[in-house]
């Protein structure tokens, strides 16, 4: 890469900012431009008396905090973690009402095609799903027990405690 960029800048341009995905190879790139640790400044390869800046590619930064996000839990404690949002879709799958109408199985279970889809790696952290995990959150263990509940396909009213789940109560 150094190579590279000292040869355009021989034929007249200047080089002020590298820019890249996160896969393993670039960020090696970078950190031997770095000379050490990828960072977002760095002498230039053409000129020690310049800087360059480094950045990687925010659609692919998204993309991979989606996946790792996915793939396992994180934090000392294990508290970043997909299981409510896996959950939430197990529940409103099949469902007519939806909290979150859009999420779909690509979202939690992508393929590695699917993976790539910027879309759904930002809609994972989408308004919409934060405030039905939000809501679930706030209703957890708040379900209650009514003394009335609709049955049979004519929708008969039946006397006896049932376990209703309703947004807002009985």
């Amino acid at each position: 890469m150094t190579y590279v960029i000292k040869k355009t800048e021989e034929i007249g341009f200047e080089i002020v900012r590298l820019e890249t995905d996160n896969h393993k190879s670039n960020v090696a790139a970078m950190g031997i431009i770095c000379k050490g640790a990828a960072t977002a400044i760095a002498p230039h390869p053409s000129d020690e008396s310049r800087r360059i800046f480094l950045a990687f590619d925010q659609s692919h930064i998204i993309t991979n905090v989606r996946s790792q996000f996915l793939e396992k839990d994180m934090g000392g404690n294990k508290q970043i973690t997909a299981t409510p949002l896996k959950k939430l879709y197990k529940m409103q799958r099949g469902s007519t009402v939806k909290p979150v109408r859009f999420l779909m199985r690509r979202h939690l279970y992508p393929s590695n095609i699917e993976k790539m889809s910027v879309k759904t790696a930002v809609q994972i952290f989408s308004p919409p799903v934060t405030a039905a995990l939000e809501y679930m959150k706030s209703q957890a263990g708040s379900h209650m027990r009514c003394g009335v509940r609709v049955s049979g396909p004519n929708g008969r009213i039946q006397a006896g405690n049932a376990p209703v789940v309703r947004p807002h109560g009985c």
